[in-house]
């Protein structure tokens, strides 16, 4: 032998994986582990977000350090974390090979049967497509047995992060994944959800170059109150969806807070089609830009720094205006005998009394109901009115 240096770290990982949080709340600490008031300021972990895998090794063993170093009188905290997030896996399509067709049956090799974990080699075609599979003509001129399956170097069905960023850029591979469904399920990768995600970032690009000029022009001040009917209409929108993106963020349904994105974004383009781009436009293009960062940072970043010297994420996050969740008027639908023959525009608190007063009245109602007998009269509130008329 010759010289050699003792390595004392010779504990297993989970060791250090099962108190690491700890740690983080004193990380330069010479003297300890960490110092109890810093870790009883920290302590517990608001949320945990991890896979199903971690669910019983890692939060067993957690829970047990904690514990024991709450026995010790270490720290405060008997339980390390408040809530629990399992997020779901990203699915790849998998080829598993050619199959055999006759009729309505398939037969699948005896290597795709154990790697499917199937009991049988053979399907009908109603079961492959209740499983989510596909039959894909192969390389090889046969049909190919494909299905989504967790991505993996040994199945060869993953998406290579560096190349992908480098060619169509990180915010497009977040979004895919963020709106391709709930985080709580696995999603499934797939082209036409990258392309998904690359239009409406283009949208989102070409709204806000194309009236860049104008937007840096526009007063920022406006009363909400003094609005016309169109800005009315894209305040309430505007506040309808801050109040949407936030509780959904904060309840991690990013893919509904993504969905809600996607309509402002058409309220954006429609506003413009009638209106110019005046103080309430700028205000929606500004407070999009802020809502988007989250999901999209590069972009909105890119974008916001066209209006701001500072960062989009230095910028307040926007609360909306209550007043402004309701509409003032509604449009209610009228029907005469289950036809629809007049779309009304009324005050949003119209009674019933006076929203088939207004009904009756109009002219192709009139026109319809004219020397009948109306035998029902039927009011749903907010949204419909149907007469029933005979003769």
């Amino acid at each position: 032998g010759g010289p050699a240096r003792r390595d004392a770290d010779t504990m297993d990982t989970f060791f250090d994986s099962s108190w690491y949080y700890l740690r983080y709340t004193d990380a330069h600490n010479e003297r300890l582990p960490f110092a109890r008031d810093k870790a009883d300021y920290w302590m517990p972990v608001d949320q945990y977000i991890g896979g199903i895998e971690h669910a019983v090794l890692h939060l067993l063993y957690s829970r047990f350090f904690t514990k024991f170093f709450h026995d010790q009188k270490m720290v405060g905290v008997d339980e390390p974390f408040e809530r629990l997030f399992t997020q779901g896996m990203v699915m790849g399509w998998t080829d598993y090979g050619p199959v055999e067709v006759e009729g309505e049956r398939v037969r699948l090799s005896e290597e795709a049967r154990i790697r499917l974990e199937l009991e049988t080699s053979e399907l009908s075609l109603d079961e492959v497509k209740k499983m989510g599979a596909e039959l894909r003509e192969g390389g090889d001129g046969r049909l190919h047995f494909w299905k989504p399956a967790v991505m993996s170097k040994s199945l060869g069905n993953g998406v290579m992060v560096g190349p992908f960023v480098r060619e169509q850029g990180a915010d497009i591979a977040r979004v895919t994944i963020l709106f391709a469904a709930p985080p709580e399920k696995e999603m499934v990768w797939t082209e036409e959800g990258v392309q998904g995600a690359w239009r409406f970032l283009n949208r989102v690009w070409r709204r806000v170059v194309e009236d860049e000029e104008a937007l840096r022009q526009a007063p920022e001040a406006f009363d909400p109150d003094r609005l016309d009917a169109a800005g009315k209409a894209l305040y309430r929108k505007l506040n309808q969806t801050i109040k949407k993106v936030t509780e959904d963020v904060e309840g991690l349904r990013f893919n509904t807070a993504i969905a809600a994105l996607m309509e402002l974004l058409n309220a954006l383009y429609d506003y413009r089609k009638e209106a110019g781009a005046g103080p309430v436009y700028k205000n929606a293009v500004l407070t999009y830009l802020q809502l988007l960062a989250p999901f999209a940072p590069h972009l909105a970043e890119e974008l916001w720094h066209r209006f701001s010297e500072n960062s989009v994420f230095e910028a307040r996050w926007p609360t909306y205006d209550e007043a402004a969740l309701t509409a003032d008027t509604i449009t209610l639908v009228v029907q005469v005998n289950g036809k629809v023959r007049a779309r009304l525009e009324v005050p949003a608190d119209i009674g019933k009394d006076e929203a088939l007063a207004r009904a009756k009245a109009h002219e192709n109602v009139r026109r319809h109901i004219e020397g009948k007998q109306l035998v029902k009269e039927i009011y749903v509130p907010g949204k419909l009115v149907n007469l029933v008329a005979k003769g």
